[in-house]
């Protein structure tokens, strides 16, 4: 069953898968492991991040555990990501921003009329069951709920295998992404939805 999570959910874990989504970026950001994911755990309890459990959908097994989730917003709507300065005080805010000056413009995606997945995890137990196609068919159903005629999404230039998958569905690579103008990292690509009602 894919739902939204909730505050009553194991935020621990679902910190976790999320916190694996990005070997790169996240330990960058957060902090390694085991200091990520708590900070993580933080931002998903509250409400004005891009984290936020109210972005968040799971998809949850027949004993409640949660084996994937996605996150996902339309850039318009997304919050201004106030949290992080309740997780990040003082000195460490600090040094979070400036960490991020090089990295910021990768952490919003670039074209703002489509419906963005951030993030998309599954359980590395429960993979190659079909957790992950089913996320991205809430995904594409979620958009067009709320009225997107297409999604879009970032992927790693090291992740040949979520490539692969993403144009299997039908994604478009749109264009690289660079740090600092210079080094390419990730494929920004975009699917239209049918939205045609049978």
């Amino acid at each position: 069953m894919i739902r939204p999570i909730t505050l009553r959910d194991d935020l621990t874990h679902i910190a976790s898968l999320i916190y694996a989504t990005d070997p790169f970026l996240f330990p960058y950001i957060f902090g390694k492991s085991p200091l990520g994911e708590p900070r993580i755990e933080a931002l998903i309890a509250l409400e004005a991040n891009s984290f936020s459990y109210r972005m968040i959908r799971g998809y949850f097994d027949s004993e409640g555990v949660c084996q994937g989730v996605y996150i996902a917003y339309n850039k318009k709507n997304k919050s201004n990501d106030r949290d992080f300065s309740a997780v990040f005080k003082g000195l460490r805010g600090l040094w979070l921003a400036l960490k991020l000056l090089p990295v910021a413009h990768l952490l919003n995606p670039p074209i703002t009329n489509t419906y963005y997945l951030q993030n998309i995890s599954v359980n590395e137990s429960s993979r190659g069951q079909g957790i992950g196609r089913a996320l991205l068919a809430d995904f594409y159903d979620q958009a067009k709920k709320k009225g997107h005629a297409s999604v879009s999404l970032d992927v790693s230039l090291d992740n040949p295998g979520a490539l692969r998958l993403y144009v299997s569905e039908g994604f478009q690579r749109i264009k690289k992404r660079k740090i600092l103008g210079l080094y390419p990292v990730l494929y920004y690509c975009e699917k239209r939805l049918d939205t045609t009602t049978p």
